[in-house]
């Protein structure tokens, strides 16, 4: 057991439980009896991340047994506690995640991770395994090129946030001496010329200051560091800076050793002594004692200047501001690396805290991060990892992909298994969209999606399938009611409204076309005697609607000017258009277009109630209304186009859009003058290149 002298040593120094020793000689003992090489790379591998674990992350027994399940494939698993088994089970679902391709927000593949390990010591142990990779890249089946990018990208930020500073610092070195080899060796020999002269300006530095500390019976330790490479190198390019410029290549630490109700007193007093020695400018104070950052972090930063004008970096805390610096989740990614907190974020320092108290497995086991957060996350049949809320279904990760994914979507393969559009999803689930193109959204679909962005599209394309239905309906009618030899207006719309349960117009036309107004029961409520009463009048009747008429001079009926008529709102006819007058019941000669969907039912069946007319010169420009419908594709800016064009051509009176998928529709009301500035605005308006089609309504 030579080679596991070191891991032996280290649980037993901690754990004496039963179960973790027998465990742990089981295990050990089935390693042996393999007698492996010294070269193996499995047990070269095995016994790497066992120290990574034990020098690194302060893992303990539970954890290390579970190293020593995951990495060697011949030990006999089967009866292995359940606790030891949620940790290898959380393992190889993160380890899943190198099969997929990073996307852009990284901080979504951490939270992946910490979600779905189910169990903390999962996570350290893939940790251990990605450091060792690092440092042992050319013997790696996966490519350099992925393990750099999930180190840069996932591990470094994730050790950051743990808390776990020294294997950070080496793993940020290590992709930096792999990334740019030229870059960290210039730097890194740079420091080494360097360490004598970095060394006796510290001792220069402290000896006044240790003086005066003694002097004031202050009890103190001194700490100091040197940047990593990586640091230095980031500062560089941040400052634009040359080696030579960066001048906080190391930072004093001096820790108090004071009571809890001395300690900020007591930095303050350190505070001054340093500043009394050396000069220092006040704006680079940076004062967490009186109010320490949101992460809890306490300390007092002062950069100084020697009188050989070397910057030092000087900070000041007390022992208790030290270890939770050091050793909590308090503050440091919080200090340098994030904004806002988050339900992650409260797990981290809950398990940071089960971590550094070594706390038994049964405690340690309640930290999953799924009691913490509020997402969830699943992957695409191309590994792109997707955030969505806890509890989101098939049907909101539709609508996560695209709107019009979602709008069509009629199920999903979910790890491969068919699954409804209503189906709950869970951590790591694969995702497969099925969409049908006959696929309508329903009013339904609002009670089991979750996100408002999925609820805020269903409602639209709801609101747009009932527009569309109700034109369709709409359409049905003025075809039945032509057929029918009846007018279609307004008229005939309130007094099927008064027949029917349903008293909304645009209900009237949905159930029309949905079916569920019979169409035979429209055509009874306007019976054979009403209609033809409506226009049986006499010609002495019809010649005096004639003369009441007022006298207005724009057009010419039956070779009479100044005749009283107006201007049929079924058609709008204009100066220009073929036109024909008619005499109604009540209001007089109405002026129809030739092409007016009314004429031949008029001209059929009231022959003897059309007049001839035709249009005079329009001198005085008088204004007409045109009714005008247009489609297009529905691009930003398009509306503002639409207006300009008609504001060059005519005047705009009304404009009413409706947005159906990517285009839109709908109608547009102007005034012109005659037809022929009518017909230069429609060619002006399909010259538009988002314009499909424009066309004045009959």
């Amino acid at each position: 057991m030579k080679h596991f002298e070191k891991f032996i040593s280290y649980i037993s120094s901690f754990d004496q439980s039963e179960e973790s020793l027998r465990l742990v000689n089981d295990f050990i003992g089935q390693i042996e009896n393999q007698h492996l090489d010294e070269d193996s790379p499995n047990l070269k591998k095995l016994l790497g991340i066992l120290d990574i674990a034990m020098d690194y992350l302060s893992t303990y027994s539970t954890t290390l047994i579970a190293v020593l399940v995951i990495f060697n494939n011949d030990l006999d698993s089967r009866k292995l506690p359940n606790f030891i088994s949620k940790i290898v089970e959380g393992y190889y679902k993160i380890k899943s995640l190198q099969d997929k391709k990073l996307g852009a927000n990284t901080d979504d593949y951490m939270n992946y991770i910490l979600t779905v390990a189910g169990d903390m010591r999962a996570v350290l142990i893939a940790i251990a395994e990605n450091f060792y990779q690092l440092r042992n890249l050319n013997n790696q089946s996966r490519s350099k090129n992925q393990i750099l990018q999930y180190s840069e990208l996932i591990f470094i930020p994730l050790c950051h946030r743990l808390g776990f500073y020294r294997i950070k610092s080496e793993m940020e070195d290590l992709v930096l001496a792999l990334r740019l080899p030229e870059i960290y060796s210039n730097i890194s020999e740079k420091l080494n010329k360097t360490e004598l002269q970095r060394n006796k300006i510290i001792a220069d530095f402290m000896c006044p200051i240790k003086e005066t500390l003694q002097n004031h019976k202050i009890n103190y330790h001194i700490k100091s560091r040197t940047k990593s490479i990586a640091s230095i190198y980031a500062k560089m390019q941040k400052q634009d800076i040359p080696f030579e410029k960066v001048y906080d290549l190391f930072a004093i630490r001096v820790v108090i050793d004071s009571l809890i109700k001395n300690e900020k007193a007591d930095c303050w007093r350190v505070f001054s002594v340093v500043t009394n020695i050396y000069k220092h400018d006040i704006r680079r104070l940076r004062d967490w004692i009186s109010k320490p950052r949101e992460n809890g972090y306490e300390s007092l930063h002062i950069t100084v200047e020697t009188a050989e004008k070397q910057f030092v970096e000087v900070q000041i805390r007390s022992q208790r501001m030290d270890d939770e610096a050091e050793n909590g989740l308090a503050a440091h990614w919080r200090y340098k690396g994030g904004k806002g907190k988050t339900d992650i974020d409260f797990y981290l320092k809950k398990i940071r805290s089960a971590i550094e108290n070594k706390e038994s497995h049964s405690n340690f086991e309640a930290f999953s991060a799924e009691n913490f957060t509020k997402d969830l996350f699943a992957f695409t049949p191309t590994g792109e990892l997707k955030k969505l809320k806890s509890g989101a279904t098939v049907l909101d990760f539709a609508f996560g992909i695209h709107s019009e994914i979602g709008v069509r979507c009629s199920g999903a393969r979910v790890n491969g298994k068919i699954a409804p559009i209503k189906q709950k999803l869970n951590n790591g689930d694969m995702v497969e969209i099925i969409t049908s193109k006959n696929q309508k959204p329903a009013t339904d679909w609002l009670n089991f999606v979750i996100s408002s962005r999925a609820k805020a599209r269903i409602k639209k394309a709801v609101d747009e399938q009932r527009f569309n239905e109700a034109e369709q309906g709409k359409e049905i009618l003025i075809r039945r009611m032509k057929n029918w030899k009846i007018d279609f207006s307004q008229d005939a719309i309130d007094k099927i409204s008064k027949n029917v349960d349903t008293k909304n117009v645009t209900d009237i036309y949905r159930d029309i076309f949905l079916e569920k107004l019979d169409l035979a029961f429209i055509k009874k409520i306007f019976s054979e005697k009403e209609i033809k009463s409506e226009f049986v009048e006499s010609a002495e009747s019809i010649e005096n609607k004639i003369k009441e008429t007022k006298s207005i001079d724009s057009l010419v009926v039956d070779e009479l000017t100044n005749v009283n008529y107006r201007l049929a709102r079924c058609c709008n006819p204009i100066p220009g258009d073929a036109i024909f007058g008619f005499v109604t019941v009540a209001k007089g000669i109405s002026i129809h277009r030739a092409d007016c969907t009314n004429s031949i039912s008029m001209h059929e069946r009231y022959l003897y109630r059309i007049l001839p007319a035709k249009w005079k010169n329009n001198e005085e420009k008088e204004n007409f209304r045109a009714e005008l419908f247009i489609k297009g594709f529905d691009k930003e800016g398009v509306v503002s186009d639409i207006t300009k064009i008609i504001s060059l051509n005519g005047n705009l009176i009304s404009i009413n859009l409706n947005t159906i998928g990517r285009n839109f529709q709908g109608k547009v009301v102007v005034l012109v003058h005659d037809s022929n500035q009518l017909t230069q605005l429609l060619k002006s308006l399909l010259n538009h290149h988002e314009v499909i089609e424009v066309f004045r309504k009959k």
